[in-house]
């Protein structure tokens, strides 16, 4: 939801010509095409199994574009074992879409594996969204350790807190 609500504002403001493009990489729970109205027939597993077919004209055909101006490479419709995600692939993925789209957002599954990791580290910025709980903020002390310890600089993260309540009936 925060990705889609930034790349929602970012389109707005019109400083990218190319425009913004939300990569939906949480292979076991990305949902957000569908939040947004959207139901993509081509994903991310197409182009990561794609091998040596994977161009330019196979990333627009799976590119969605919302009706809130940013454009998205949904995640896959079956749930994909992190580890089955081959990185050389997907980085070649995420090197078209820098090539297509002036912002290119990337969500990340909670769990972090290899590749996750280098596409943290590949990244200008990242963004880590956590709750307002002790737990919550526990974690996220955790992984800006394991950010630390991969080499991704302090000042590239930001954190977002959530302060959405998690009750029932709200």
């Amino acid at each position: 939801t925060v990705l889609s609500h930034l790349a929602t504002a970012l389109a707005r403001t019109g400083a990218y010509p190319r425009g913004v493009c939300a990569v939906y990489l949480d292979m076991q729970s990305g949902e957000v095409a569908y939040y947004v109205g959207q139901s993509p027939r081509v994903t991310v597993s197409a182009l990561l199994d794609a091998g040596g077919r994977l161009d330019v004209e196979l990333l627009r055909s799976a590119i969605t574009n919302s009706t809130y101006g940013f454009s998205i490479l949904a995640a896959p419709e079956t749930i994909t074992a992190l580890d089955e995600v081959d990185p050389e692939q997907l980085f070649s993925m995420l090197a078209l879409v820098r090539q297509e789209f002036d912002c290119v957002l990337v969500d990340l599954p909670a769990d972090w594996s290899g590749w996750a990791l280098s596409v943290a580290l590949a990244s200008d910025q990242v963004l880590l969204v956590t709750e307002l709980s002790v737990a919550g903020l526990r974690q996220a002390r955790r992984r800006l350790d394991l950010f630390s310890s991969i080499g991704v600089a302090d000042d590239a993260v930001r954190i977002v807190v959530n302060r959405v309540e998690r009750k029932l009936f709200r």
